[in-house]
């Protein structure tokens, strides 16, 4: 959220209040090590308790490194969550984050604490309603956004647990 405010409340009552990075998980034939930590930790919740702790972990670790940042798409938007506020700047990054697919099956096993899977919790895409997505480096408006919700759609559909 904007700097200058105190908590999500107020940040969410500006248009542009608050900042939201994507980043897509990509299967891959091995284990990203820089998430050993995080599935160590989600292991451990799915076992017996919700009670966990995890060692401090930089965002640098996490995401692509600063080089492959440059290439994204950015809209306004709102929130995912109820009630869905339009106070949101979407950024979503081309590069996506390699996890093996035992690493992505950790994060399918969570489960809320009514029990429920935390799988196919996504928002569905929502129509444009004149909304411009912007890709980097480009000053032009993308001709076709209509394929990068769609991507986005598929790449959650892929998130449900088979």
């Amino acid at each position: 959220m904007k700097e200058h405010y105190t908590d999500l409340g107020k940040a969410l009552t500006d248009p542009e209040g608050v900042a939201v990075l994507g980043f897509f998980y990509e299967e891959s034939r091995s284990d990203n090590k820089k998430y050993d930590d995080i599935v160590k930790a989600l292991q451990k919740i799915t076992r017996a308790s919700s009670n966990t702790s995890l060692s401090s972990i930089s965002l640098d670790q996490l995401i692509p490194s600063q080089h492959n940042l440059t290439s994204y798409y950015r809209y306004k938007g709102s929130l995912t969550t109820p009630g869905c506020t339009e106070s949101v700047i979407w950024t979503l990054f081309e590069h996506t984050i390699p996890l093996s697919k035992d690493q992505l099956k950790a994060f399918s096993k969570l489960r809320f604490p009514n029990g429920e899977s935390m799988v196919g919790n996504f928002r569905p895409p929502q129509p444009l309603n004149g909304r411009m997505v912007y890709r980097s480096g480009a000053a032009a408006v993308l001709a076709s956004a209509a394929l990068l919700l769609a991507s986005v759609s598929v790449t959650l559909g892929l998130s449900q647990t088979n």
